[in-house]
């Protein structure tokens, strides 16, 4: 997902602004057969508007040439209707169905359902609903649609024309059955009459468990940073924040929550919260006291899931356990360009930030400018920008250059290019040197993102440099911007498996660990069966398990039927909600 994409109030809570990539995995699920897309749009244009802006796309499989026309799904607005077009599987004639949209003003909110029915055999129907009513339908189809490619594009074709959006978007819902006219109408008018305005949420009861410091947060992982070289009394750190694969292992359909963390330090005599900052997917923060060399530090962070109950078609509920906003650390990390000039490497004033050479020829970096805080220009061949003097005489730029990359390690930028997927380079002199440090890396993508390399790391360099080259899309025509440049005083922790608090369906009192074979053949796999269960005999739902094997033992663990997470050292699951079992593979080795 684009980061450059926008949240804005909307028809329920808050709308997503889509002006950018808004992409979405479905791994092959697409419903074929029957479905319905629906979604609130709000446009920044009119309906007669010339341009013709897409709402979804989903293009038919990789393995055909030509994907754009053949068993492809795609809803757009302009020119005065509203158009929902399928193509059959053989890449023949494409069905459509259109609905006036003339009317459409900026900033009023629309409905849109698209909906198909047997469209996987010879009688297939295609429907597109307006604002709750039916607006068209084509009935009779014989398309034999195939299961599309796993992409799907939300506010924007998937070719690489973008024509995005420009709308805002809210309440986007994909069903794998054809909603009925009565269940859109009922949910439209609902909207309409603002008795869903107020969003709905199914407030969670917090579970004591001791050692849990934010009783309000369902899930946890400790965190822990690698030992300092040297003795710092401003040390930084920082860590992604994406805990979805964890929760999905752990069996949780919900996707992590990217806001409302509480992070602690932890020692052994003390805990107490910590500040933090929270940018493009990055949790920072800054440590308190001095940090010795060689020395790590522990924290806790804590953080809920986005979880939704389906409330009634085309609305849900979220579940929610408190409302928590993020703590503010005040303060960014430490950062060159900041420290050295007093003047970040941000564009916001409209300058080229002290950039002392645009490429190798005039051509290579051409109508360079500097508009809504963005370096833009048109690029080609050998494009590059430079910060200092690259070759010949040190310190003949504009300003004096001297960047300590072990401590200057972490580069962020922000950029955008207009090509799918583009090699860039970066090079540093070192000091009283003219043997170049290089790194070589591509940019996936085409909308705004932010790149985070660490110099020392993932470059190998090191030691001070005097002079910075950026070189953007090497060998390729395009179109960059770029935002911002920051090279950061800031370094990487590391996480460990997450473990989940747990809503227990009632208290557990006996937990049995049970094997299909009591007197197993050594180098059997077998299956092991955890079960847990309260006072009265019950099963208890919904309870974190931890397995691991006596050390010494040999063998090994792996999830097996129902999820588990590994944690290095043994797996982690949660008993299933008919409070049964965690079922996980014991592979036995030796006697």
């Amino acid at each position: 997902m684009d980061s450059d994409l926008k949240a804005a109030p909307g028809v329920h809570d808050q709308a997503m602004g889509i002006s950018g990539d808004c992409r979405y995995d479905l791994g092959g699920a697409f419903p074929v057969n029957a479905g319905t897309f629906a979604a609130w749009v709000s446009p920044f244009w009119r309906g007669t508007d010339d341009v013709v802006r897409t709402l979804l796309s989903v293009y038919g499989p990789g393995t055909r040439a030509e994907s754009w026309r053949a068993s492809r799904w795609t809803v757009v607005a302009g020119q005065g209707e509203a158009r929902f077009f399928v193509y059959p599987g053989d890449g023949g004639k494409a069905a459509t169905v259109a609905a006036s949209i003339d009317g459409w003003l900026p900033d009023r909110w629309h409905h849109v359902a698209a909906v198909w029915d047997g469209l996987a055999g010879a009688d297939g129907e295609l429907m597109l609903y307006v604002d709750g009513e039916l607006a068209g339908s084509v009935a009779g189809l014989d398309l034999a649609a195939d299961q599309p490619g796993p992409r799907l594009d939300l506010g924007r074709d998937s070719d690489a024309t973008p024509d995005y959006a420009d709308a805002l978007m809210d309440d986007v819902f994909l069903y794998s059955r054809a909603l009925t006219a009565e269940e859109i109408a009922q949910a439209v008018c609902a909207a309409r009459g603002g008795r869903l305005a107020t969003p709905i949420t199914a407030v969670l009861q917090a579970r004591d468990v001791e050692g849990w410091l934010s009783m309000e947060h369902p899930y946890r992982a400790v965190v822990q940073t690698a030992p300092t070289e040297t003795e710092r009394a401003d040390a930084w750190f920082e860590l992604p924040v994406d805990f979805t694969a964890d929760l999905r292992a752990l069996g949780e359909s919900a996707r992590a929550a990217q806001d409302g963390y509480r992070l602690f330090e932890v020692t052994d005599g003390a805990r107490w919260e910590v500040g933090y900052s929270l940018a493009d997917g990055q949790l920072m923060w800054p440590a308190t006291g001095v940090t010795p060399a060689g020395e790590s530090r522990t924290f806790e962070i804590y953080f809920d899931a986005l979880r939704y109950r389906h409330a009634r078609p085309l609305r849900v509920a979220r579940e929610v356990a408190y409302a928590n906003a993020p703590t503010d650390a005040r303060t960014p990390p430490p950062d060159y360009a900041s420290n050295a000039y007093d003047d970040a490497w941000d564009f916001d004033e409209g300058d080229t930030e002290a950039i002392d050479r645009f490429g190798d020829k005039d051509e290579f970096w051409a109508d360079i400018r500097v508009t809504d805080g963005a370096l833009r220009a048109r690029v080609n061949d050998d494009p590059y920008i430079i910060w200092g003097s690259m070759w010949g005489a040190e310190d003949a730029g504009e300003r004096q250059v001297r960047i300590d990359v072990d401590t200057y390690h972490t580069l962020a930028m922000r950029v955008r290019q207009s090509v799918p997927a583009a090699g860039w380079v970066l090079f540093g002199r070192p000091v009283g040197s003219d043997a170049l440090m290089r790194h070589e890396f591509t940019v996936q993508g085409q909308g705004w993102q932010t790149i985070r390399i660490d110099l020392v790391e993932d470059a190998g360099w090191g030691g001070e440099i005097s002079a910075f080259r950026i070189d953007t899309t090497e060998d390729v025509e395009a179109e960059i911007a770029i935002d911002w440049v920051r090279l950061l005083s800031i370094s990487r922790a590391s996480r460990q498996p997450v473990e989940a608090r747990g809503e227990p369906t009632s208290v557990p009192a006996t937990v049995v660990a049970a094997l299909d074979e009591p007197s197993p053949i050594a180098g059997a796999e077998q299956t092991l069966t955890i079960s847990v269960t309260d006072a009265a005999g019950e099963p208890v739902g919904r309870q974190p398990v931890r397995v691991s094997l006596v050390r010494g033992s040999g063998g090994s663990l792996s999830p097996g039927e129902t999820p588990a997470l590994d944690t290095g050292s043994g797996l982690r699951g949660i008993t299933d909600d008919a409070g049964k079992t965690v079922t996980l593979k014991n592979i036995l080795v030796g006697e």
